[in-house]
C-alpha cells in the first residue's frame, strides 16, 4: 500500500514529489459538510497551498496514517516514513514508479512528474479554468501552468461545443426603446424650432438617377 499511495496522492492532487515528502501528518482539514482541502507545504515557488480532495485522497492520507505507526516508526512531522533519510524517499518512490509501470507492460521510462501533468490536463479537460488551474497547482503564471497542459485535436471540438451550448458569460440584452423616442442621431433633423421638416409626398420614391419608383 505504501508504495501506490504517495503516487494517488500525486496523480489526485497535482503536487510535486518534494511535496508529497514533506505532507505533514495533520495536512487534511475539514471545511464543512463533504469539503475537505490538503495543505501542501512549499515547494519550488517557496509558497504553501491548500487544494481541495476528494474521497480518494482522504482514503490513501488515513491508510498512510495507519502505515507510519507501523515499525519503523515515521518521523512524526511527516506523514510518509522516511527510515533511509529524507534524500532516500524520492527516489525509492521513482523507483517503484518504475517498478509498478514494469508490472503492467509499459515500457516507457516514467517519472513522478508526469502524475502532475495528468492532473493538469485532467482538471482541465473537466472545466478548470486557466486561473485555478494555477492555484492549485501553486504557479505565478498562465504561461508556466500552459507547459503542463496537453489539448489534444479531440479536445478541440468538445470545448467549442460546451462554450457554445452553455457559455459561462451571456451578453446582456439591450432594453427595447419605447415607441415614441428618437434616437440621438435623430434630433438633428428637426426645424430650428423643433419641428420636423415637411416631407413631400414622394419622399423616397423617387430617385435622382432612376427617375420615379414605381409601386407594385
Amino acid at each position: 500500500m505504501f508504495s501506490v499511495a504517495p503516487r494517488l496522492l500525486q496523480r489526485l492532487t497535482g503536487m510535486r514529489l518534494e511535496e508529497c515528502v514533506d505532507l505533514a501528518p495533520d495536512g487534511l482539514r475539514h471545511l464543512g459538510d463533504n469539503r475537505w482541502s490538503l495543505h501542501v507545504p512549499h515547494g519550488k515557488p517557496r509558497r504553501e497551498r491548500r487544494v481541495p480532495v476528494d474521497d480518494q485522497v482522504r482514503v490513501a492520507i488515513k491508510r498512510l496514517t495507519f502505515l507510519r505507526t507501523l515499525p519503523p516508526a515515521a518521523d512524526p512531522q511527516f506523514l510518509l516514513p522516511r527510515p533511509k533519510g529524507r534524500d532516500a524517499l524520492p527516489a525509492s518512490l521513482r523507483k517503484m514508479l518504475c517498478d509498478a509501470a514494469a508490472q503492467v507492460g509499459i515500457g516507457a521510462h516514467l517519472v513522478p512528474h508526469q502524475l502532475r501533468h495528468t492532473y493538469a490536463t485532467t482538471m482541465l479537460r473537466a472545466g478548470v479554468s486557466l486561473p485555478a488551474l494555477m492555484k492549485l497547482r501553486g504557479h505565478h503564471n498562465a504561461n508556466m501552468t500552459l507547459l503542463y497542459v496537453e489539448v489534444t485535436q479531440q479536445d478541440l471540438p468538445r470545448e467549442y461545443r460546451a462554450a457554445r451550448r452553455q457559455p459561462r458569460h451571456r451578453m446582456p440584452i439591450p432594453p427595447a426603446l419605447p415607441h415614441d423616442t428618437l434616437p440621438a442621431s435623430s434630433a438633428g433633423s428637426r426645424g430650428r424650432r423643433g419641428r420636423t421638416p415637411c416631407r413631400s409626398p414622394t419622399h423616397g420614391l423617387v430617385s435622382p438617377a432612376l427617375g420615379p419608383v414605381q409601386r407594385k
